[in-house]
């Protein structure tokens, strides 16, 4: 019953099923371990797309575009991990975070199946472009992690492309170009390089994740790191990648 057990024998049977295992009684369990989640209802979608079973997934994912949230449990994860580490072993913060994120990563599994699926198979009957096309707009408005957003308006330029709507498509060209240019900017990205030196700044950022939207908790990331960096006895970084890593 906890959430990221679950999650990750879901992700397990996406990649290794076992029909004693990734059965009916275990997709049952999705409400009750996060009803309000839709991530769960794409990894069972996934296991579904993965064995065949066309009909089960469509009315998989038409069931998660119902729910109120796409959280991938990735900020979780991270936590999760790096708090056993340091219980369980003598890594240093920098070891345990490096880990933690890397492990973290692999929440995306479902939405590769799936997107995939739907990009093939867009306009090949009603009900599947309809489906599919709520996933987008669902993952967009829902998902709490900024890659999910992304890859769903791609989804979404590609049903608009076929049907030539050319507002649509410049509306979806802003937000995606607003989404790439924050997570690719060259403070972000030495932000990121900064966390692992920095446990009090990797905390508050795990903090904001948790309890917010992950644009929100980078975007004050940043505005954190460039205060924290301005003070001239700030240096958390080993001396030859301090020039480096702190902004301005």
């Amino acid at each position: 019953m906890n959430k990221l057990i679950y999650s990750s024998i879901l992700k397990q049977c996406i990649n290794h099923f076992d029909a004693n295992i990734c059965n009916e009684n275990l997709y049952g369990n999705a409400d009750k371990i996060d009803i309000d989640n839709a991530m769960l209802w794409h990894n069972i979608a996934a296991i579904k797309l993965k064995n065949g079973d066309l009909e089960g997934a469509i009315s998989a994912l038409a069931e998660a575009n119902k729910k109120v949230t796409y959280d991938n449990y990735f900020y979780q994860s991270i936590s999760f991990i790096e708090q056993r580490l340091s219980e369980n072993s003598s890594l240093n913060f920098k070891e345990r975070l490096t880990i933690s994120m890397g492990i973290g990563a692999s929440n995306f599994t479902s939405l590769s199946p799936i997107l995939n699926f739907c990009e093939k198979n867009y306009f090949t009957e009603l009900e599947i472009t309809d489906t599919c096309y709520q996933t987008a707009l669902h993952l967009v408005q829902q998902s709490n992690t900024t890659l999910p957003r992304l890859l769903a308006l791609n989804l979404q330029h590609a049903y608009h492309d076929f049907y030539k709507n050319t507002q649509e498509l410049e509306n979806i060209s802003n937000k995606s170009k607003k989404i790439i240019s924050l997570v690719t900017s060259k403070d972000y990205q030495k932000t990121l390089m900064l966390l692992p030196f920095d446990e009090e700044l990797a905390r508050s950022w795990l903090a904001l994740s948790l309890n917010g939207e992950e644009t929100n908790a980078v975007t004050q990331l940043i505005k954190d790191a460039i205060i924290y960096s301005k003070d001239p006895n700030y240096n958390p970084c080993p001396q030859k990648n301090r020039d480096n890593l702190l902004l301005s």
